[in-house]
């Protein structure tokens, strides 16, 4: 009867509940009571008692447990049990970071968060950091045991339910350009039966600055006083706002800035040889700026000449700069002078006449402003008889003299020689007395450019004994490649005797290899003409190009090579100067109409490249003067 048990809560627990029996609770002297009143024998039953170990408790520590049963008539058993303390501790770790997405060369910001989720406390917690190759260490709170890579912490015990944040901050390279991750790991000497939490790991995409700046010069060469314009376009290939944009453009000595020209402004500086353009910012990712700026060149230099423009962009992360430079050839202007003998009337029927050609072409970059001529010959051979435009000086005393080409007819062509372009004076003499040899001889004497440059002096000699040429060509060239198909360009200024043009091929620049691959009839019947053939390749490469006129005896005179690029890089730069004659109607002479074109007859072949007027006057003087 009356019968109890009674179980003392053991040390390092805490109680928490009791089941079973009439009624149990927990009394004083931290004693649990079930009150079972009376049980007959063979009666039994099951009461229990739950306690919560002490989280501290460390972990192999022994758990004693007493308990006794007893009635009202003074009957008592007990019985014991000891049990072994087992810890567990789920610890756990997070990183963020901030900023991400983050510009490269400024600060970032990890901020780690370690949590104790029990049951039991973790003894001896220690956190580990890996920063990334990207990054380099600035600080910690609170300050790592260990570092700066790995940085450690020993944060000692950390209770159940217990937080510690931990925060680094590090600046990242300005080299970096992809992703890269940090890695957390949190560890104890307790026992963790959860460890997929004990490690963290946090990417950040950088932010990478790009800035290019390209610079070209046009036209790639110049004459002194001449401007030329200067090209700079500057890209932000990258992800960052650059403000401010500072460009500075160095000169070459002797080279002078055109004030006024600079474009979207002058520069904000322009101390020669520097110019700066202080801020040609804000240039957000994806955006270009285009600068042009004149100069000039000093006269008296001539040469190839650098300029060196520099970009400095900031940004959150520092400055980024780029450079480029462009050539330019400062050169004086230049013309060349072609003279040939393009008809001798040498029969027995006097007067006899012979004619020249004089090709004045301008192959620099500046237009020809003055251009005077000389023609020298002998006066004991030859007479003047005529000339297209007309000398300013014909007296017949061995000199003509031209003072200014460009000046208004009769004596000039009323304009100025541009660049490609050609003048071509026409001389017509009478033979006064038999010819052994002689040399008829033009030069441009003086010559200026539109710039007060001077330009150079050309002269070409010419033999009045030689035969002429079948064909006096103007130019040969490949005019266009399209494919394998290359367009071939020719022309010329007169045809004697001319069958045709037969053109040859071949792979490399010796006509020893050359194969012929086409023949094109003449076309000028006396004049001249313009050809084009259309060559189909049969490969790439670099193949070249010959052309041949071929007279009525079929004898061949070679021009060339011209040579194509198929399917390969060609010349960065290709200049074709077109060659642009005046004809007669344009110009006022004293006899306008009255051109020298050679047509030969069977019977008196040479006679056919004299006028009409000059033809007639043969007939008068009748078959009287040899030559």
């Amino acid at each position: 009867f009356g019968v109890t048990i009674s179980d003392t809560v053991p040390a390092n627990t805490t109680y928490v509940a009791c089941y079973g029996g009439l009624s149990c609770g927990l009394g004083p002297g931290n004693v649990v009571t079930w009150y079972l009143n009376t049980v007959n024998p063979p009666a039994s039953g099951l009461v229990t008692l739950v306690v919560r170990v002490d989280s501290a408790v460390p972990s192999g520590t022994l758990i004693y447990n007493a308990v006794a049963i007893t009635d009202t008539s003074g009957l008592t058993d007990t019985d014991e049990i000891t049990t072994p303390v087992e810890t567990r501790a789920d610890l756990a770790v997070s990183k963020a970071d901030d900023p991400d997405p983050v510009i490269v060369g400024t600060l970032l910001t990890y901020t780690l968060v370690v949590t104790n989720n029990g049951p039991s406390v973790a003894w001896n917690v220690m956190v580990t950091d890996t920063l990334p190759p990207e990054v380099v260490f600035v600080s910690a709170t609170p300050t790592p045991d260990s570092g700066p890579n790995p940085l450690v912490w020993n944060l000692g015990n950390l209770a159940v339910g217990e937080t510690r944040q931990l925060t680094v901050t590090v600046r990242v390279l300005v080299t970096t350009t992809d992703v890269f991750t940090n890695v957390v790991v949190v560890g104890s000497d307790t026992p963790d039966d959860n460890p997929d939490n004990n490690q963290d790991e946090e990417p950040t995409t950088p932010l990478v600055p790009g800035l290019e700046l390209t610079k070209d010069v046009a036209p790639g060469e110049a004459v002194r006083n001449m401007p030329f314009t200067y090209t700079i376009r500057i890209t932000n290939t990258g992800q960052v706002t650059f403000d401010p944009l500072v460009l500075t453009d160095t000169l070459p000595a002797d080279f002078h800035y055109v004030v006024g020209s600079g474009n979207p402004a002058d520069p904000d500086l322009i101390a020669e040889p520097t110019l700066v353009w202080a801020n040609l910012g804000p240039l957000a990712p994806g955006q270009s700026i285009t600068v042009t700026f004149a100069v000039t060149a000093t006269p008296g230099i001539t040469g190839t000449y650098w300029n060196v423009a520099r970009v400095g962009g900031e940004h959150p992360g520092g400055v980024l700069t780029d450079t480029d430079d462009a050539p330019v050839v400062i050169a004086d202007p230049r013309i060349v002078l072609d003279k040939q003998l393009i008809a001798a009337d040498l029969d027995d029927a006097a007067p006899n006449f012979v004619t020249f050609t004089i090709v004045i072409t301008n192959i620099g970059v500046s237009t020809i402003d003055v251009l005077p001529l000389l023609d020298q010959y002998d006066p004991y051979y030859l007479s003047f008889f005529w000339a297209e435009p007309y000398p300013n000086e014909p007296a017949d005393d061995g000199l003509l003299t031209w003072y200014d080409l460009t000046s208004a007819g009769p004596n000039g062509f009323g304009y100025n020689l541009a660049p490609g372009q050609s003048f071509r004076i026409t001389t017509v003499f009478s033979v006064v007395h038999n010819i052994t040899t002689t040399v008829n001889t033009a030069l441009v004497n003086d010559p200026l450019d539109i710039y007060n440059n001077p330009a150079n002096e050309p002269g070409d000699s010419e033999p009045i004994q030689n035969v002429p040429t079948a064909v006096e060509l103007l130019y040969f060239r490949v005019s266009g490649v399209a494919g394998h198909s290359v367009r071939l360009e020719w022309a010329t200024a007169v045809e004697i005797d001319n069958f045709g043009f037969r053109l040859y091929r071949a792979p490399v620049a010796d006509f020893t290899q050359a194969e012929p691959i086409a023949f094109v009839p003449s076309e000028a019947h006396g004049g001249g003409a313009t050809y084009v053939y259309t060559d189909t390749v049969p490969g790439d490469g670099q193949w070249w190009y010959w052309l041949a006129d071929v007279d009525t005896q079929l004898n061949e005179r070679i021009h060339g090579p011209e040579s194509a690029s198929i399917g390969t890089s060609s010349l960065r730069y290709r200049i074709y100067l077109p060659l642009i004659l005046r004809e007669g109607s344009e110009r006022s002479s004293p006899e306008p109409s009255r051109m020298l074109v050679m047509k030969p007859i069977p019977e008196k072949p040479m006679d056919a490249a004299l006028p009409a007027h000059i033809q007639a006057g043969k007939r008068r003087y009748g078959r009287g003067m040899h030559n």
